[in-house]
């Protein structure tokens, strides 16, 4: 949430939705990932991953229809600094406030950003299913055909159907 609200405030008109587990997608389409390791002693390393500048072209082909770059998606020139200056804080603020259960303020705003809520979707893990939204303990609810909810804490998923914006 703090990364795609840093994103946001460094390129007002743009709307960030989430995808489960780690990426920020504009328009349907990936301009972050996210990666949290846990290190010793109660302390995490974040890694943000933000295309800030590419240009569309640029991207291997493969990739065009499902990426893009912050500038592209805002149609106007961002500088690297400034979107930075924005979204380290916010990194760093969440990480240090950070704890094991989402309140429900932060369960709502990711219910409105949340790209995969009602999409079938597809877990690592094999489950197939509806994606019903952001558990409080940050993990993707997905209720299978029979009806049967099954919380996913780790793995990927992938969109069965068309991923769209938030």
């Amino acid at each position: 949430l703090a990364v795609a609200r840093a994103v946001e405030a460094a390129a007002p008109g743009l709307c960030v939705g989430l995808k489960w587990p780690n990426d920020l997608l504009v328009g349907g389409r990936k301009v972050c990932g996210i990666l949290c390791e846990t290190a010793e002693r109660g302390r995490v390393i974040v890694g943000v991953g933000l295309n800030v500048r590419v240009r569309p072209l640029d991207l291997p082909p493969e990739v065009r229809a499902r990426a893009t770059a912050l500038e592209a998606a805002a149609g106007r020139p961002l500088r690297v600094a400034d979107v930075a200056d924005r979204v380290v804080p916010a990194v760093v603020a969440a990480a240090t406030g950070a704890g094991d259960r989402l309140d429900e303020a932060a369960l709502a705003e990711l219910g409105r950003r949340d790209v995969l809520r009602g999409r079938r979707v597809r877990t690592e893990a094999g489950v197939m299913g509806a994606a019903e939204g952001i558990a409080p303990d940050g993990g993707l609810s997905v209720r299978d055909g029979s009806g049967v909810v099954h919380t996913v804490r780790a793995g990927g998923v992938e969109a069965i159907d068309e991923v769209g914006a938030p």
